[in-house]
């Protein structure tokens, strides 16, 4: 999308009856190399990381990369819309350490 302005997509403009949207692969890679000055063309592990980022800042409840069935390469990112996500905690775990040291 060269030569186009993107703009990252805004939970705001979406109304709660859409509670996910699809941000498909060429727009996540456009809104990469467009912020960082880039020339990505696939989408690898420090673009998904940048781009989860970018969406907790804009304001989304979260979101997720999905595969696609054939290729198993990225279809996109399914951005959680707030106004009608409700996120439950059901179980918490945390692993600590083994300190053997400790006396």
């Amino acid at each position: 999308m060269p030569g186009r302005k993107l703009k990252f997509p805004d939970p705001k403009d979406y109304p709660a009856k859409s509670p996910v949207v699809l941000c498909p692969t060429e727009r996540v890679i456009g809104l990469y190399n467009q912020a960082t000055g880039k020339t990505a063309q696939r989408v690898a592990k420090h673009m998904m990381e940048w781009f989860v980022g970018q969406a907790k800042q804009h304001g989304w409840a979260g979101c997720r990369f999905l595969p696609t069935v054939q290729s198993r390469h990225s279809a996109g990112c399914m951005l959680l819309n707030p106004q009608s996500v409700t996120v439950s905690v059901h179980q918490i775990i945390i692993k600590l350490p083994n300190h053997d040291d400790e006396g």
